[in-house]
């Protein structure tokens, strides 16, 4: 039976505590999860709840997995039911490809508005705002009037998808400034689930956003970059608290 607790163990490789972001140098003792494959520093250790004590804020706030889509399935006819669809697909992709890597938060309710967040991706290289989309049609760029623009079945998306982004990336920069981590990067996302993409322009910047596939996104926020594991998770909890679930 494998063991699904912090084992403790002399590293093997140089690693970064899950808790504190402190780096460990190979041949410390430290502890490893063989589940998640974190690993974290005696003190933090130390000072970890301990078993039956009460569940992590950020499992209870953030990793509601099952909102994926909720919001949306039973407010908009079949239009909805097929947005939720991929919400719930996309969902589903981003948690399993996450890893430790990166904390996904699925459905979020922005407070004093009627719309939601598809998704909130908190990784190396900031958060990200993911708006999922399950449009029909080939997904390309095309250049008009000097500017890129999107076309997804031929038409141009490019407004629409911009101008909803625009919302929900001011709503999570808001929360980001209230909660003290407003130096931390944001990305407006577009995703693209079960479209049609060109073979070699999987993914594209156009007004300020990046328009992707699934496996391409999660690639992307499985990355290095300069926040660590102790200062992602931070944020994750402050965002999950200023926007609640859908």
């Amino acid at each position: 039976m494998v063991a699904t607790t912090f084992q403790t163990r002399r590293l093997r490789y140089r690693g970064e505590c899950s808790e504190c972001g402190m780096v460990l140098a190979p041949g410390i003792e430290a502890q490893w999860h063989p589940v998640t494959r974190q690993i974290r520093c005696l003190a933090c250790a130390r000072t970890a709840p301990a078993a039956g004590a009460p569940a992590d804020p950020f499992t209870v706030a953030a990793r509601d997995v099952g909102a994926a889509g909720r919001s949306v399935e039973g407010c908009f006819g079949r239009n909805g039911k097929v947005g939720a669809e991929g919400e719930r697909k996309l969902g589903s992709m981003l948690d399993a490809g996450a890893d430790g890597a990166y904390l996904p938060i699925h459905d979020r309710r922005v407070p004093g508005s009627r719309g939601n967040i598809d998704h909130l991706a908190v990784a190396p290289r900031g958060v990200y705002v993911i708006d999922a989309k399950k449009w029909s049609g080939r997904v390309e760029w095309v250049t008009r009037d000097f500017r890129r623009r999107v076309l997804v079945g031929g038409r141009d998306r490019t407004g629409r998808l911009a101008e909803t982004l625009a919302w929900q990336a001011g709503a999570v920069q808001e929360a980001l400034d209230r909660s003290g981590h407003g130096d931390v990067p944001l990305h407006r996302v577009v995703c693209f689930v079960d479209a049609e993409w060109p073979l070699l322009q999987p993914a594209f910047r156009v007004a300020g956003l990046l328009v992707t596939p699934p496996r391409a996104l999660v690639e992307r926020l499985g990355r290095d970059g300069p926040l660590t594991y102790g200062r992602r998770r931070a944020v994750a909890v402050a965002l999950a608290a200023a926007l609640p679930p859908a």
